[in-house]
């Protein structure tokens, strides 16, 4: 894991999976983001996943979706928690299917029983600190 994110001092290694599967690094949130909507302009299914690092609120007062998270410049909202949309955000159950789901970032655990063709996956401090402190 060291190696493919490049944490380990050295260029990230390239990934030598098959041809079912892809993996690449992003520099950014923005690039991951820009990268994620040509895949839904060629007709495929795409969703941005991240770790439990940031706070999960409810959402605000006029029924928007507070954008937890953050990195630099770039910010989005976890998905729905509950069974009714919020503003143009569907409810959780439909996040990965329904149209506005790309809009908000899906938690990875959550995610896990859904089905879309592209991830993207942001590593945030939880998973970082917990490999650096391990020394994996």
């Amino acid at each position: 894991m060291l190696r493919l994110l490049g944490l380990d001092g050295e260029a990230p290694e390239v990934w030598k999976g098959d041809d079912h599967f892809a993996v690449s690094l992003s520099e950014s949130p923005h690039e991951l983001e820009a990268l994620l909507r040509a895949r839904l302009k060629a007709g495929y299914s795409a969703r941005i996943t991240a770790g439990f690092c940031w706070p999960w609120n409810n959402p605000n007062d006029d029924d928007s979706l507070v954008a937890d998270v953050r990195i630099g410049a770039w910010a989005r909202p976890w998905n729905v928690k509950g069974d009714r949309a919020v503003g143009d955000a569907p409810a959780g159950a439909l996040w990965a299917s329904a149209p506005g789901g790309f809009q908000q970032v899906g938690c990875v655990y959550t995610a896990q029983r859904f089905e879309y063709d592209w991830n993207g996956v942001i590593f945030g401090p939880d998973l970082l600190s917990g490999m650096l402190e391990a020394g994996t």
